[in-house]
């Protein structure tokens, strides 16, 4: 079962724009509108599922593909709804919603059906619902003609006073100045880090810049990819399946290949803002934008912060729309030098790579992804500079 062709859009949300119900929200619990499952997954044969619907209003049923059948469309109070999908002839699994709607609100049930006798699903739980608890935005992007990773659902993070690793709840929550408080005992979170520590070695990100140089001056790696040195080898990311070595740092060729070599590179990422969060979008390799939305690719002729919002604007709710798609927001989460000052937060984004400039053994310098308003581009900087970190997991 190729689990890529259909994983972008099953993680459907309540979000997604209402077509004949805009002026609707999602219903709260006093409206008393609930389903059974927000989730029906399909082998490619000709099936049926139902969805309870529990309900004191009357409701109807909006389809959004001819394959797709509800009976009945319509009723009031509380209904067991058959939904039937016919046989899937086509080479791809395919994928789509219900909506659920009431004169106070809607639900949405998203329906993925498989290209094969098996349905769509990951250890046994239907795509959207596994996501994440693993801690992956499971749309797959390439990072070599013979690679795909999925990233994860926001920057890593780190609590220095507990020694613990998280990713960040939300693509574009960033810390900024709270980064100053570089101490073994500091209750809070950082999310800009000095490369290479991991904790291993005694290097830790609350540790000066001494311990990121030593960890890379004494030894001959050429880049510390699969090495202890990277955050997501060394470390258990707790919403990120909590144990080590299932999270990676993306090398430079491929940090690189995701920006500028994978067909059609430059229309699937731009500069952005998410309501009030400047950062890059990237998109990943199978795309639709939403309905009702778009999406500019590119960057602006100025370095004027204004310009991430004239580029591409999102609310937080067509932001979940673009994510539940698959969308990737890197938030312009700015620099830190030690504990001294922050630097260009909100306005330009740098993000690690785990490799060496040009893979020299030895060597202070490592690559990293920069953008701002006027470029996307690619530099080397001394290790003890402190950027951001996203991390990946590798589609097996």
């Amino acid at each position: 079962m190729n689990q890529l062709q259909h994983i972008t859009y099953i993680i459907f949300t309540a979000s997604i724009l209402c077509i004949g119900c805009q002026k609707q929200t999602e219903t709260a619990e006093e409206n008393q509108l609930s389903v059974s499952t927000t989730y029906l997954t399909f082998t490619k044969s000709a099936e049926t599922a139902t969805v309870d619907v529990t309900t004191n209003e009357s409701w109807y049923v909006e389809i959004m593909e001819q394959w797709i059948q509800a009976t009945p469309q319509a009723g009031t109070g509380s209904e067991t709804i058959t939904i039937t999908v016919e046989e899937n002839t086509e080479s791809n699994s395919r994928n789509s919603f219900i909506k659920i709607c009431t004169p106070s609100g809607f639900k949405v049930v998203g329906i993925s059906q498989s290209s094969t006798d098996e349905a769509n699903t990951v250890n046994g739980e239907p795509y959207g619902t596994v996501t994440i608890s693993q801690g992956a935005i499971q749309a797959a992007f390439s990072v070599s003609p013979t690679k795909k990773v999925y990233f994860s659902m926001g920057n890593l993070q780190y609590r220095p006073n507990t020694n613990t690793w998280r990713f960040a709840e939300h693509q574009y929550d960033a810390i900024g100045e709270n980064n100053l408080n570089m101490d073994e005992t500091y209750n809070g979170w950082l999310d800009l880090f000095f490369c290479g520590t991991s904790g291993y070695n005694g290097s830790y990100p609350y540790n000066d810049f001494d311990y990121s140089w030593f960890c890379y001056e004494n030894d001959n790696y050429t880049t510390l990819a699969g090495t202890n040195y990277d955050w997501g080898i060394y470390d258990p990311i707790s919403n990120g399946g909590n144990q080590k070595g299932q999270w990676r740092t993306l090398t430079s060729n491929e940090w690189k290949y995701v920006i500028n070599g994978r067909p059609d590179a430059s229309e699937k990422r731009g500069i952005a803002c998410v309501d009030e969060m400047n950062g890059l979008i990237i998109l990943p390799d199978e795309w639709t934008t939403p309905a009702g939305l778009s999406f500019t690719p590119g960057y602006a002729n100025s370095p004027s912060e204004g310009y991430y919002q004239e580029m591409n604007f999102y609310t937080l709710e067509e932001w979940k729309q673009m994510e539940s798609f698959g969308a990737i927001f890197l938030p312009a989460a700015g620099a830190a030098s030690s504990n001294e000052f922050m630097d260009k937060y909100n306005s330009h984004g740098r993000y690690w790579s785990i490799s060496k400039r040009n893979n020299e053994p030895g060597t202070t310098y490592g690559e990293y992804l920069y953008f701002y308003a006027g470029n996307i581009d690619f530099y080397h900087q001394v290790l003890y500079a402190r950027f951001s970190v996203r991390l990946v997991q590798d589609v097996k």
